[in-house]
């Protein structure tokens, strides 16, 4: 174990700076979080700023995982242990282990995760530039615009930062629980180990390849039909170029991957044919079409891409990087074959982005940085701070946009605690959307209707048990629901039309003035 630590003393500090890069990644990432849970001081009531894109779904799954329920949905009673499941839950479980074994809540590890997991991808995508190129400058300025600057390879998003324009709601992108903050560490870690594979092409990496790509499978749908196509992609170029090791190499990996992904191929073929499943992939994004898309910063790195082939023919990983250029191309127009337009926004941001950042990094260091020294060290140093302004136009911009509504939402934190208290384990509570999409959060009940409900298989009857439709209907007032409900939570200041304290069926349980619970 000694020499291993010795090992990795000395990596560290050989690059420490890279090191020290990657806390502060991380230390920007949950800044906007911290900050404001400061900026309350006594007023702050244990709800911060949870609005990246589902990131309060996510963090409902990783609730559901402590409290040992199913994931057929994590908002509502029924279908809870439903299959086939939409998504697997292996990535929630993953991060939720801690916090049951630490006794900590799923919020608070969430903003550990905020700091902790961008700084890992940092590291990794630092080091597999830096093994691309040996330079550490570079190097650092692909890890800092890979994290902090994807946005410096939109053109739009470079005139919002030239002009200062603070039109963001979204934070890093790697604040995102989940995906991407665990599926890019996977995905970062496949690209390391087929590097090594392509470089060394030994069995051992191929095992290790075949292992990831089975658990990529209950990670992330984007994560392995990704690599499917990168693993066939790199099967083609190695059998053209008659590397028979590396292609039977890639075969039996990408086989191996498959027999590992079985259950959860199985369960997607089950997903498909379910009698519910068209209603959900409406309301999921989810068209048919063979329309093709086309990037364009795409197409402009894969011209300066074929031009850099052309020119540097005996670079020694081209075929590493034109196979990650190709599936980048293909899985965005997967749809041509399929028939099936997912949310390629996925695909782009999380896995296309990053590969064009890699490539433009290994093209500017061989063709400028390794022949004018001066120049590359201006260039790189000017991303760099380019990177982290375009980090903090989005960071703060997202905090303007939340942090009013959320300081708001302080006033949610006595009723979540009086439910988490006072309510029995999987209790069905109905509350309005603001509120619905806290509980599963920060108790183990359920809702009778939160929107990310309907990302789950569920029957149109009940899709259509919403406190909306309840309140209009005779039910009610009758006591005959068609489905469990245990208790009603009024919002009295932002829903005064409720007026729940009509009906003579329910019982009222806490009353602070703003809020009111009833049960049954």
């Amino acid at each position: 174990m000694k020499p291993y630590l010795t090992s990795i003393v000395l990596v560290i500090r050989k690059h420490y700076i890279a090191v020290a890069l990657s806390i502060l990644i991380g230390v920007i990432t949950v800044g906007p979080q911290i900050w404001f849970i400061h900026s309350l001081g006594n007023n702050y009531r244990g709800i911060y700023i949870t609005k990246t894109d589902a990131e309060l779904h996510y963090l409902a799954r990783m609730q559901e995982s402590i409290d040992g329920g199913g994931m057929g949905n994590p908002f509502v009673y029924e279908y809870k242990n439903n299959a086939p499941s939409t998504f697997y839950d292996t990535s929630e479980t993953i991060l939720a282990w801690p916090a049951r074994i630490l006794g900590i809540s799923i919020p608070n590890i969430n903003l550990v995760y905020k700091f902790l997991l961008p700084t890992i991808i940092a590291l990794l995508a630092y080091a597999l530039a830096y093994r691309l190129i040996g330079n550490q400058l570079w190097s650092a300025t692909a890890m800092f615009v890979l994290t902090l600057g994807p946005t410096l390879l939109s053109f739009g998003d470079i005139v919002h930062l030239l002009r200062g324009e603070r039109v963001y709601t979204q934070f890093l992108l790697y604040s995102r629980p989940v995906n991407p903050e665990l599926s890019s560490i996977l995905f970062f870690a496949y690209l390391h180990i087929l590097l090594s594979a392509l470089r060394e092409k030994t069995k051992e990496w191929f095992v290790f390849l075949g292992a990831l790509f089975g658990l990529s499978f209950y990670v992330y749908l984007y994560s392995y039909t990704f690599l499917f196509a990168l693993n066939g992609i790199v099967f083609c170029i190695s059998a053209a170029k008659r590397e028979w090791n590396v292609a039977k190499g890639m075969l039996l990996a990408t086989v191996a991957g498959l027999v590992i992904g079985l259950p959860a191929i199985i369960n997607t073929i089950l997903l498909y044919t379910h009698p519910y499943y068209k209603e959900m992939a409406a309301l999921s994004d989810i068209v048919a079409s063979h329309r093709p898309i086309v990037s364009a910063v795409g197409v402009l790195v894969a011209i300066i891409f074929i031009w850099f082939a052309r020119k540097q023919k005996d670079y020694p990983d081209m075929p590493f990087l034109g196979a990650l250029l190709v599936t980048s191309f293909v899985v965005i127009n997967q749809q041509v074959l399929t028939g099936i337009i997912v949310q390629e926004g996925h695909y782009h941001w999380y896995f296309n982005i990053p590969i064009f950042i890699l490539i433009l990094t290994v093209v500017g260091y061989n063709l400028i940085a390794k022949r004018y020294h001066a120049l590359g060290m201006f260039i790189a140093i000017s991303v760099c701070a380019a990177a982290f302004s375009s980090a903090l136009l989005v960071q703060v911009s997202s905090y303007q946009h939340w942090a009013p509504s959320t300081t708001m939402a302080q006033r949610f934190a006595p009723v979540l605690a009086w439910l988490k208290e006072k309510t029995p384990k999987e209790s069905v509570i109905m509350a309005n959307q603001d509120l619905s999409e806290l509980i599963p959060v920060y108790t183990s009940d359920n809702v009778v209707w939160e929107s990310h409900a309907a990302f789950y298989l569920l029957s149109p009857e009940r899709r259509n048990f919403t406190p909306d439709n309840i309140l209009k209907s005779a039910e009610l007032e009758e006591g005959l629901l068609p489905y469990r409900l245990d208790y009603f939570v009024w919002d009295t200041v932002k829903n005064p039309e409720w007026k729940l304290d009509k009906y003579p069926l329910l019982n009222k349980l806490y009353d602070d003035g703003e809020f009111k619970i009833y049960g049954r």
